[in-house]
């Protein structure tokens, strides 16, 4: 079974851009709490991931995951991982042969796809490729952000269409001080098309030192994105990874206040809500179509404890431990998409991934 996962170099240089990548992500507003903090029930302080990232063989990979290389007509384009609706693709292009890698072997595989624009994203920088019966978003390979102004912005994504902004964090300096619900964002995206001359910068060593500033959630089936971040500071700046490029627009004070000022009054207070929620336990039973784990031994109060019951739905949880990587004993954590599992035997349906931890403090007694 040890042939089924390669450790080592590779993994190791994955290990990096999932970091890097990480920094990008939203903060305390989206992120999951796992793993810098547990259910109240446990004893241990917190847990850390044995391994970050997983190189797994071809066959076990998800279709998107195999086929991410795509040239059209000159333009190189990656796969974006991330599927979109039949109702936001455009006319199709043609037919297209997409390839992809197994690093272990280096043997290259190749298929013919089908390739449609996206609607409201210009087809230079985006494309949307079927796989399999579903279509995935294609990114165009650039080494910098192909747009300089936010009217250059705007002539190639229609930012009202392709993104909704909702949930937001307010922020004072270092503290987050409330997490709200805009009710409408198109007087946001009224202001941005006001400052269609504002520069566009590099935003990867950005560090704000505004005393106020909101954090938007960014959603974008078209962009291939999932909960990055939209920031607006109180002094002229709108940050945002939602175009894989870390990017900074200088609308200017004047605007950034209209924004701020807005979404005070047309805002609604909420919850905060993680990234993605996540469940722990032993391992006590492995099947074809389900895994119990089990998380008594981590309560200060056993008979407290819960037992999820993990359906093998998805090939992206189940290659877990069809391949061995995952076994009988083992404490790991289940990651899942949806609304948190409750209930003394709750079902996890939605699992997307699940990884070996370790106890980050001594349990304490």
């Amino acid at each position: 079974r040890g042939a089924f996962l390669k450790w080592g170099s590779i993994a190791a240089g994955f290990v990096i851009v999932v970091t890097a990548c990480a920094m990008l992500l939203p903060g305390v507003l989206h992120r999951d709490k796992y793993p810098n903090s547990v259910d109240p029930r446990y004893k241990n302080d917190g847990f850390f991931y044995e391994a970050t990232a997983i190189l797994w063989p071809w066959e076990y990979r998800t279709i998107y995951e195999q086929y991410r290389n795509l040239n059209v007509n000159g333009i190189s384009y990656d796969g974006m991982a991330s599927k979109v609706s039949e109702d936001l693709v455009g006319e199709r292009i043609g037919s297209f042969t997409v390839t992809g890698q197994e690093e272990i072997s280096q043997e290259t595989y190749s298929t013919q796809a089908e390739v449609y624009e996206l609607k409201d994203v210009s087809r230079d920088w985006y494309l949307a490729v079927k796989l399999d019966g579903d279509y995935y978003v294609f990114k165009s390979v650039q080494q910098n952000m192909p747009a300089k102004t936010v009217g250059e912005l705007l002539d190639q994504v229609d930012l009202p269409k392709v993104v909704t902004l909702g949930r937001y964090a307010k922020r004072q300096g270092n503290q987050i001080t409330g997490y709200y619900e805009l009710r409408d964002d198109a007087y946001v995206w009224e202001v941005l098309s006001e400052c269609r001359d504002a520069k566009i910068i590099d935003g990867t060593l950005w560090e704000d030192q505004a005393s106020e500033r909101l954090e938007f959630s960014v959603t974008s089936q078209p962009l291939g994105v999932y909960r990055v971040s939209m920031y607006v500071t109180e002094d002229g700046f709108v940050w945002t990874n939602a175009f894989r490029y870390a990017t900074i627009l200088c609308i200017g004070k004047e605007a950034a206040g209209k924004i701020l000022k807005y979404a005070k009054e047309n805002s609604d207070p909420t919850e905060a809500k993680p990234y993605r929620y996540s469940a722990y336990g032993v391992v006590t039973e492995i099947t074809e179509d389900y895994v119990l784990i089990d998380d008594s031994s981590l309560c200060k109060d056993p008979s407290k404890g819960i037992t999820y019951k993990v359906l093998l739905n998805d090939l992206r949880i189940s290659r877990c431990f069809t391949t061995g990587h995952l076994k009988l004993g083992d404490l790991i954590a289940v990651s899942y998409d949806g609304d948190k599992v409750e209930g003394t035997q709750p079902v996890i349906d939605a699992a997307i991934s699940a990884n070996r931890v370790g106890l980050a403090m001594e349990q304490k007694e």
